[in-house]
């Protein structure tokens, strides 16, 4: 079986983005070392937030610019020996059959295989996290494993990552509010 590392703290920030845009789902990317193609273990050192979907119930829009934002991680951070590695999106709902539409949905981008699902509902973190590889033409189920990751270099701190990512991409609007949210994407209101 295939391994992704992430720390507490990497899981922390992708279901805060998620609480952040509740009832909506967030996306965003995994930022690690770069990898070789099939590699069989992950370590992500940093997550960033992307986007959020436009509407909620539907997978219409979830990770509608994440290839954009990968080609833009990659560009950011090569100087820094960091690349992006993976995705993530939240879930307003933990059932079988929305979990398994997600992973349906979820892009293949062969510089960033790997994938990692958490849900939220109600406001709340209800679930664990799952972690998932794109290989042999599909999603495949990966362990977790949490693991501490050590700082060894200044521009390695996942904080300082975030900041220049804030830079590059632009900081997000956390707005969730779906009586003023749907009307501002130009959603009808339910």
């Amino acid at each position: 079986m295939t391994t992704i590392e992430i720390s507490r703290r990497a899981i922390a920030h992708v279901a805060r983005h998620g609480l952040n845009v509740y009832p909506l789902e967030a996306y965003g990317l995994l930022v690690g070392e770069p990898m070789e193609q099939g590699a069989v273990s992950a370590r992500v050192l940093a997550v960033l937030p992307v986007g959020k979907t436009e509407q909620w119930e539907d997978p219409a829009g979830r990770f509608a610019r994440i290839s954009l934002a990968v080609d833009k991680a990659a560009a950011t951070f090569a100087t820094w020996g960091l690349a992006p590695i993976g995705t993530y999106c939240t879930l307003y709902s933990s059932s079988g059959d929305y979990y398994d539409q997600v992973l349906g949905t979820a892009p293949h981008i062969d510089t960033a295989p790997w994938l990692i699902l958490r849900g939220v509902d109600g406001g709340e973190t209800i679930w664990g996290f799952g972690g998932y590889q794109f290989l042999a033409g599909g999603w495949r189920e990966a362990e977790c494993r949490v693991v501490s990751v050590r700082v060894d270099q200044l521009h390695r701190n996942p904080k300082r990552v975030a900041i220049e990512w804030n830079r590059a991409w632009g900081v997000l609007d956390y707005g969730n509010n779906y009586a003023t949210e749907l009307p501002r994407l130009g959603l009808p209101l339910p």
